[in-house]
Order: structure tokens, then C-alpha cells, then sequence
């Protein structure tokens, strides 16, 4: 999350350097890092993307844009089931993309308590 130099004690291994750098952008490709091995002075910890995947659903953190999903990929929110999904398809296609994530309540039978089950597992 944050690169730059820090400072360790002599046993630190690169799982320490990660945590202390705020940890992994939700991009990296962890299978490709050992957290366990041991860092020195002077090295360098390179982490490399992940090219397996969606890019766009990697970069946002795996949320679900609800602008473009699909009926498939809204079906699998919480709270959502396939008439629901159907229902925001329906939506956007009359009334545009949603401005913010709060604009997913104007669709018929999404109060308060789907958006708060959704909220931190959609973006727009």
C-alpha cells in the first residue's frame, strides 16, 4: 500500500516489511511472495501484479460495480436474489448509472437494511 524504506530489526522477514508498508494492494499476486524469508539492509521487495482475473474487479477490491454487472454478478450480493438483480438491471436502463452507491435504494425493494448488508461490497 505505501513503498518506501523502513526500518526492521534484524529478524524481520518480508511479511514484516508488507505489514509495515500497510500490506498488499488487493492487485498482488501473493502466490508469488514468501512472507517467511528473511529480509537484510539493503533489499529490495519487488511484489508483482496479479494478471490472472478481472483487472477491474481486482483494482476495486473485488466489489461489485453496479453500473455494469451483470444480473449474475448482482445475484450474488447479499440480500439480492435474481429478481432483485433483474430489477437494477431495469433500472439503470430507465433512469442511467447510479451517481453513487446510495442511489442502488431507489431500486424497488432495496431499504435500508439490503443497502447496509451491500454497502461495503458494491462500488459505482
Amino acid at each position: 500500500v505505501s513503498p518506501g524504506l523502513y526500518e526492521l530489526e534484524s529478524s524481520a522477514t518480508v511479511g514484516d516489511v508488507i505489514k509495515l508498508a500497510g500490506g498488499l494492494l488487493p492487485y498482488a499476486d501473493v502466490e508469488s511472495i514468501n512472507m517467511a524469508k528473511s529480509v537484510t539492509g539493503g533489499d529490495h521487495i519487488h511484489v508483482v501484479f496479479n494478471f490472472h482475473g478481472n483487472p477491474e474487479a481486482l483494482l476495486r477490491g473485488n466489489k461489485i460495480n453496479i453500473n455494469t454487472a451483470t444480473a449474475k454478478e448482482l445475484d450474488a450480493l447479499p440480500g439480492v436474489g435474481p429478481a432483485m438483480a433483474k430489477r437494477i438491471e431495469e433500472y439503470r436502463s430507465q433512469k442511467g448509472p447510479f451517481t453513487s452507491v446510495e442511489g442502488i435504494k431507489g431500486v424497488k425493494g432495496i431499504g435500508d437494511g439490503v443497502f447496509k448488508k451491500i454497502k461495503d461490497k458494491i462500488t459505482i
